[in-house]
């Protein structure tokens, strides 16, 4: 559920851990990482992965061989990669940086002092764990699951959009008092101190009630 959650607020999903890559792609499966019309593969071409239902399941020893002779497949494999297992936690903090190189805004849930580097490196990192994890990271989650990445995602969202909407507003106020106060010096004139009152009183009742869109948009605000 916490997949489809994070689904439905356009948010892509990858699994980097160091546990067995055939365990990771068990419980991933369960989790919804993938469909299960999703063909496996052990052997591929390059021009295979350029295919959209095309996921890649990494291991640290693979992603040290691409990385060494053939680091131009790197964006490639992090955009298509969906397990990355077995990986230290420098490769951890590599993974994130790649994401990061091709555009994307990553976000990094760790438990424990090996995903501290990939914590640092993430632009939201969450720790699952109140220990060694937590002084790296920006966030922590008295929870062991990653239930509160959607929240978290929400909240910024929120955040984002009020800022714009609080700027939107003071640079609205100021640009139609100062061009009311132009257009009274032109003649010679300028408001008192209540038409200011009554001024202000318009303009910040007139704003205020402006309602919000009645659907939503996946466009950034």
């Amino acid at each position: 559920m916490i997949v489809i959650a994070c689904r439905s607020l356009t948010v892509g999903d990858v699994m980097n851990n160091i546990d067995s890559k055939d365990i990771e792609n068990r419980a991933d499966f369960e989790k919804g990482l993938y469909k299960s019309s999703t063909e496996n593969r052990h052997s591929l071409s390059i021009q295979m992965i350029d295919r959209p239902d095309f996921h890649l399941a990494v291991s640290g020893k693979t992603w040290s061989v691409i990385q060494e002779h053939y680091p131009w497949l790197i964006p490639k494999l992090v955009v298509k990669g969906t397990v990355f297992a077995r990986f230290s936690p420098e490769q951890k903090a590599q993974v994130v940086e790649a994401l990061q190189s091709v555009g994307y805004f990553v976000s990094m849930c760790g438990d424990g002092a090996n995903d501290c580097g990939a914590l640092k490196v993430a632009h939201a990192g969450i720790s699952l764990s109140e220990a060694e994890a937590s002084i790296a990271s920006p966030f922590t989650s008295k929870k062991q699951n990653i239930s509160c990445v959607p929240m978290l995602i929400r909240e910024g969202r929120c955040a984002l959009v009020t800022s714009f909407g609080m700027f939107k507003f003071m640079a609205g106020y100021s640009l139609i008092q100062s061009f009311s106060i132009m257009l009274l010096f032109v003649v010679g004139s300028n408001f008192s101190q209540w038409q200011y009152l009554h001024c202000d009183f318009v303009i910040i009742t007139t704003l205020g009630l402006t309602c919000e869109l009645l659907f939503i948009k996946l466009s950034v605000p």
